[in-house]
């Protein structure tokens, strides 16, 4: 299985270097994979610190947001081959050392897709935990399944899934929207404790506006053409 290790990251330089180091620490040197860097329009020396540590590298002359970061990762996975996609964010929210675990979690149960789930606790803000409980009630819902963690970016994914799903969102939404149209093809679902961390590090979530972009996707995927 080749394995594509996505990461969208958007002003990640103090990040990128020991995420990417805790990546090749994690994942066991049998295992085929690649490292993708997608730099979403950063200001600052996260495509230069991303040229240093050999991996691959895309970047995005101007800020278009995390669902557009993900979908050119997604097009390269297809253009190269992978069989599989792990998303994971640049901010050392999520811990590689989960990594090896959730693809064993896909490949032991036969999952079509993998949901790193966190625990809501006093480690996520009020209103974190609040947007969380909403979106993922109405995600399942939606698509009449238990999904625990909607919004969490730490996901496994199988070149199945990707290469059947257009998506037309370009935010934080891309995630939901993705999950939606993930259960409409019935894919298997499966869903991986792991850790809520929160160091204080700056959040590039506009609650206000990414809530009002997914209302607004949420009512647009009732149509069956969408």
């Amino acid at each position: 299985m080749k394995l594509l290790v996505l990461i969208p990251a958007y002003n990640a330089e103090k990040t990128i270097v020991r995420l990417v180091e805790n990546i090749r620490i994690a994942l066991d040197k049998n295992i085929d994979y690649a490292i993708l860097i997608v730099d979403d329009g950063s200001d600052d020396a996260t495509s230069n610190l991303a040229k240093d540590l050999k991996v691959e590298w895309v970047r995005h002359e101007k800020n278009l947001g995390k669902g557009a970061a993900l979908k050119t990762g997604f097009q390269y996975m297809l253009d190269h081959g992978f069989d599989l996609v792990a998303t994971i964010d640049a901010d050392l929210q999520h811990d590689p050392a989960i990594l090896p675990g959730m693809i064993d979690s896909m490949l032991q149960d036969s999952f079509d897709f993998v949901i790193g789930t966190r625990e809501r606790n006093s480690k996520m803000s009020w209103h974190r935990r609040l947007s969380n409980s909403i979106t993922s009630w109405l995600i399942s819902l939606r698509t009449a399944m238990d999904i625990p963690d909607s919004q969490s970016g730490y996901r496994v994914i199988r070149n199945e899934i990707i290469k059947k799903i257009s998506l037309r969102t370009s935010r934080y939404e891309t995630e939901s929207e993705l999950i939606l149209k993930a259960a409409r093809l019935r894919c298997r679902f499966g869903f991986y404790p792991i850790a809520t961390i929160y160091a204080g590090e700056k959040s590039y979530i506009r609650h206000l506006s990414d809530t009002w972009r997914f209302i607004k996707m949420f009512i647009v995927t009732f149509n069956k053409n969408y």
